[in-house]
């Protein structure tokens, strides 16, 4: 009966880990600074201080999953730094540039949110606060501050993005990392929103035919895919219709005319254009036909 209450308390506690929320740092805006040199900085600072928090992972994060975000902003006399999520809503801010400036103004967004903390942060870090919260170069003892009056918290981050799944079959499933979504088909893609930020596998089936794509969704944006099955497209294979340029090669900058002739008609037929030898999932600036079979498309490649 011990060795069975043992392993009954091991399942209970693993499944406790297993659904316990996770928080992650987000650095919404960072200005000029590299967005990774905020988060080395701050990701052990507020763990210390306020709760543990960890970078985002590629994979996303899940719906009840906690967002702490950092955005800074930068003018000629300043550097300031908000700070928000669960158990802060802080604003720090600074008169140095760079990543001092960062450090700084983050700082004071820390110790301002915990001011019972505030010696000790002092303390750790006069080098940076030598003239801030009574530290002066000589490392004297602290003087506490009153915090500032609150500010109203920032809107609500959207830490998700959206897929267009487009295809030539009609009926084809789609399933974004094992999981069905819907169905799409030439003239009706399958567009998904609230897809969770980071990798995603898009897979498409129709039948005995399937195809596979990987994509980087990213936060508010849309990320197209375009699947071939079977035959890609009988009609340009006939010498009548046709896809080409005036030249091969152009120089940057110059008028690109491409003609075409033979597009099935679908409003929602696109045309773009990439540099020789690309992949087929790569797509630039692109262009709706609106269902026009015959017509001219004219663009400039940078």
């Amino acid at each position: 009966m011990k060795y069975l209450n043992l392993i009954i308390f091991l399942i209970v506690s693993f499944g406790i880990n297993v659904n316990a929320q996770e928080c992650y740092l987000l650095v919404e805006k960072s200005g000029d600074i590299n967005p990774t040199t905020i988060s080395d900085f701050a990701i052990p600072l507020i763990s210390q201080y306020i709760t543990k928090v960890n970078p985002i992972p590629l994979s996303g994060i899940r719906e009840k999953d906690c967002v702490y975000r950092i955005s800074l902003s930068e003018s000629r006399e300043e550097m300031s730094i908000t700070v928000a999520g669960e158990k802060i809503n802080a604003y720090g801010d600074s008169h140095y540039t760079g990543v001092k400036g960062v450090k700084h103004a983050l700082l004071k967004a820390i110790y301002r949110a915990k001011p019972k903390q505030m010696k000790e942060i002092c303390q750790i870090y006069k080098s940076i606060l030598q003239n801030d919260c009574g530290v002066s170069k000589a490392g004297s003892t602290p003087v506490e501050q009153a915090p500032p009056p609150p500010i109203a918290p920032p809107p609500p981050i959207n830490v998700v993005g959206y897929i267009q799944v487009n295809v030539n079959q009609a009926h084809t499933k789609v399933h974004i990392n094992g999981i069905y979504k819907g169905e799409a088909g030439p003239s009706s893609p399958l567009n998904l929103r609230g897809i969770p930020i980071g990798q995603a596998t898009v897979t498409v089936t129709n039948g005995s035919q399937n195809q596979a794509k990987s994509c980087l969704v990213k936060t508010n944006q849309w990320t197209q895919l375009v699947f071939n099955l079977g035959t890609s497209n009988p009609g340009l294979q006939n010498s009548s219709n046709y896809l080409k340029t005036a030249k091969t090669v152009y120089s940057p900058y110059e008028q690109i005319i491409v003609q075409y002739k033979g597009l099935p008609g679908n409003p929602a037929d696109w045309i773009t254009i990439v540099a020789s030898g690309s992949s087929n999932s790569n797509y630039g600036e692109y262009y709706y036909s609106n269902g026009q079979k015959i017509r001219f498309y004219s663009t400039r490649f940078f």
